[in-house]
């Protein structure tokens, strides 16, 4: 579950992405050496740059 992301220019981005607080995210790859974090998150699969992905904050359920 996405618990908080770091306010930046990213903020609006993944927002517009559906990752909003409370949502439930779901890891499906993580490509190795920092790369590609690919999930699945409202139904959706997404990828996200490992400089992205380490912005978010989740609670793991």
């Amino acid at each position: 579950m996405l618990a908080d992301f770091s306010v930046s220019r990213l903020h609006q981005r993944l927002l517009s992405m559906g990752f909003t607080p409370g949502s439930v995210i779901r890891v499906l790859r993580r490509l190795p050496m920092n790369g590609n974090l690919y999930v699945e998150i409202a139904g959706r699969s997404l990828a996200l740059r490992f400089v992205e992905a380490e912005k978010i904050t989740v609670n793991v359920s």
